[in-house]
């Protein structure tokens, strides 16, 4: 083996013990640990066989928040970035470079050393190159996330509680954060309590547990205490400019720090609905359009309580006459190309959480002419045909 390749190894691999630790003297708050190659190793065995570890105490107490862990990371990229950066490192890799240009491949053991070298100095630099804070960050999120997924049909309310603890030894105020206008918090008991309900839950329910002001949403928790959190989801409001699935998150943080707490991870997934009737109806342009349509049995003598219409242009009206129900509709009808197309949902209970129908009305504008004429005379009048487009 020639010379240079040897002081190469002896600047890398002082030695070939299994497992060393040092600590640096007269200081316990900083240790190193480094492993070196065994002679176990054999020739293209994949994963760095050599590292050193750095570690060092976060500042302050053992309850820092996120704020200071970052800190201390961003304080040791800085150092591993001084360290792997120096001049006396790119000179051993210029000289390793200058090197490995003069061998051609064979099969003595002097080539086979040189190519473990290579992988070692190959996984040395792809783990020094990887972002080590986004690593660390993306296990602390990960850590508190909370995965959760639903399958509604448009015009369904999916109902579920999110566990929320407080694993501080203090009661603390905590916001809730989230930006999907499908998904809201439940506030009124009433409510929380027929969700349950309908759901068989039996989880405990806490009064005046959330508050809601003009910017924000606000939770107060007991130390070491967990709440359930209710939520609606309401596929009503399914974003138009999404696929069938999509995901949100609904973000918990410290009041105080700003500090995440938890994070929920919703994705939903949205199911094709049933249709059951078909109506179309025929009206007069350019003016109002009122329909009063009587409602057939449903399935089980069931009752209809509240309706709801996909084209918020559409008013709808629900009343009882002794043993059947009429929904009105009034809306402006277009022109003769203006064809209007809504649904219509059907729910068993006022909160709109039981489907029950679902119903597609259509709205088929036509121009009126009249004709004034004598009996047994022909009259001739120009009729203007539009053409849809």
């Amino acid at each position: 083996m020639p010379e240079a390749f040897r002081q190469i190894l002896r600047m890398s691999y002082p030695s070939f013990s299994s497992l060393a630790t040092t600590r640096s003297n007269g200081n316990y708050n900083h240790g190193t640990v480094v492993r070196r190659l065994t002679s176990s190793i054999r020739l293209n065995e994949e994963g760095p066989h050599s590292y050193r570890v750095h570690a060092k105490p976060l500042p302050g107490n053992s309850g820092v928040g996120l704020d200071r862990f970052l800190a201390a990371q961003r304080l040791d990229i800085q150092q591993r970035h001084e360290q792997l950066f120096n001049e006396n490192s790119l000179e051993k890799i210029r000289q390793w470079n200058t090197l490995k240009d003069g061998y051609e491949l064979s099969d003595n053991k002097g080539v086979a050393q040189k190519f473990i070298f290579e992988e070692e100095l190959a996984a040395y630099k792809k783990l020094r190159y990887e972002s080590k804070p986004a690593k660390l960050l993306e296990a602390v999120f990960k850590g508190i996330t909370t995965y959760h997924q639903i399958h509604p049909s448009f015009g369904e309310k999916v109902f579920f509680e999110f566990p929320l603890e407080n694993p501080h030894s203090e009661p603390i105020n905590c916001t809730l954060e989230f930006d999907d206008t499908a998904l809201r918090p439940v506030f009124d008991e009433e409510e929380w309590k027929f969700f349950k309900a309908v759901n068989k839950l039996t989880t405990p329910m806490e009064r005046n547990m959330m508050r809601q002001t003009s910017d924000q949403i606000e939770l107060y928790l007991q130390p070491r205490d967990i709440i359930f959190v209710p939520f609606v989801y309401d596929a009503f409001y399914f974003p138009s400019d999404h696929f069938n699935t999509y995901s949100t998150k609904v973000v918990f943080r410290r009041w105080d720090t700003k500090e995440p707490l938890s994070i929920l991870d919703l994705h939903i997934h949205r199911r094709s609905f049933l249709l059951q009737h078909a109506v179309t109806f025929i009206c007069e342009t350019s003016g109002n359009w009122e329909k009063q349509l009587v409602l057939p049995p449903m399935t089980r003598d069931r009752r209809v309580f509240s309706c709801r219409c996909s084209d918020p242009s559409v008013r709808l009206t629900l009343r009882s006459a002794t043993l059947q129900q009429i929904v009105g509709f009034t809306t402006y009808s277009g022109d003769t190309n203006d064809r209007k197309t809504f649904l219509l949902l059907m729910y068993s209970d006022h909160y709109q959480t039981r489907l029950m129908a679902t119903w597609k009305v259509t709205i088929l504008p036509f121009f009126n002419v009249d004709v004034r004429s004598i009996v047994g005379q022909t009259t001739r009048l120009h009729l203007l045909v539009h053409r849809r487009r």
